[in-house]
């Protein structure tokens, strides 16, 4: 709708594979666009994401009994796997955020986080003999 906050904000964004085959599919059922927002509304404007949380995500997740969190806290989420699984300055540059909102938000304890690293740890020594 505009420019980017910060000069360092405007670049591509890397999509894991549970994104980037949806967005792929949705594109090709909206006729291949080469411009325009990827959700328009029926005015060819964004769509507006909490109507379509509350009218599609909101009751997808009530019908699992799954409760909404809403799309910062997936962010949040994603930024604090990242973080844990590689280190908080690619959460920071994979999201777009200064070094000291990465450790400030995504930096938060996750104990799945530890059985990877321990296996990748096991992976390094065996490869140093």
């Amino acid at each position: 709708m505009g420019p980017t906050k910060t000069k360092g904000s405007a670049a591509s964004v890397p999509l894991v594979e549970e994104v980037r085959v949806p967005l792929a599919l949705w594109r090709e059922k909206s006729g291949r666009p080469t411009e325009g927002w990827v959700f328009p509304n029926r005015f060819n404007r964004p769509a507006d994401l909490r109507d379509l949380a509350r009218i599609v995500i909101i009751p997808a997740l009530k019908k699992k009994k799954l409760v909404w969190k809403g799309l910062h806290a997936g962010r949040r989420g994603c930024g604090t796997r990242i973080a844990g699984l590689i280190n908080p300055l690619v959460a920071a540059q994979w999201l777009r955020n200064s070094p000291v909102v990465a450790l400030q938000h995504y930096n938060q304890p996750d104990p799945s986080v530890l059985v990877a690293a321990k296996k990748r740890l096991e992976g390094a020594k065996e490869g140093s003999d």
